[in-house]
């Protein structure tokens, strides 16, 4: 199993780790962030809050969009070479789940979030921002579990090989 600079292995492992850190970053920011929205949204004024909020969000684009924008191409460049052992209908899978992600981020989190550096923090809001993100969290659990299954495929078809490759050696030593 030799890697070439670009080879479907190399690219599926990269996929594979921007995906669990971007599922991790994700999974943190959307119900550890959200919540301390909604806390100190509630206990401090507005014009406060978007100070905050401006402060904060600065780290989201490159600690977690950078990385999600870079498993996407990633993604991407599995459709045109990946390892036989991964379905091509997962990537397609993938991509309805990442296309789902940016079409929600794009229609709901990214108005709501700059009404909040506006300083137009309300509950009500904050309830729209947490009930219209369950679309992108809903999308990035189908992703995880889909990746998860490509590792398996994976992994489970390189321990064969190397199974198989060590059998061919003991069989011809003989």
């Amino acid at each position: 199993m030799e890697a070439k600079p670009h080879s479907p292995y190399r690219v599926f492992l990269a996929y594979l780790l921007l995906t669990f850190y971007c599922f991790g970053a994700g999974m943190m920011n959307e119900f550890v962030e959200y919540l301390s929205y909604a806390d100190l949204g509630r206990s401090i004024p507005p014009a406060d809050f978007a100070r905050w909020h401006k402060a904060t969000s600065q780290y989201v684009l490159p600690f977690l969009v950078l990385p999600i924008l870079l498993g996407n191409i990633a993604l991407i460049a599995l459709f045109f070479n990946r390892p036989a052992s991964i379905p091509k209908w997962t990537l397609w899978v993938a991509l309805a789940c990442a296309i789902t992600a940016w079409v929600s981020t794009i229609l709901f989190q990214v108005p709501i979030e700059t009404q909040f550096d506006q300083g137009y923090f309300s509950p009500a809001l904050m309830e729209r921002l947490w009930q219209t993100d369950w679309i992108r969290k809903g999308a990035f659990f189908v992703e995880i579990g889909v990746v998860i299954y490509m590792t398996v495929c994976f992994f489970g078809s390189a321990t064969l090989r190397l199974t198989t490759l060590e059998a061919t050696r003991l069989t011809s030593a003989l």
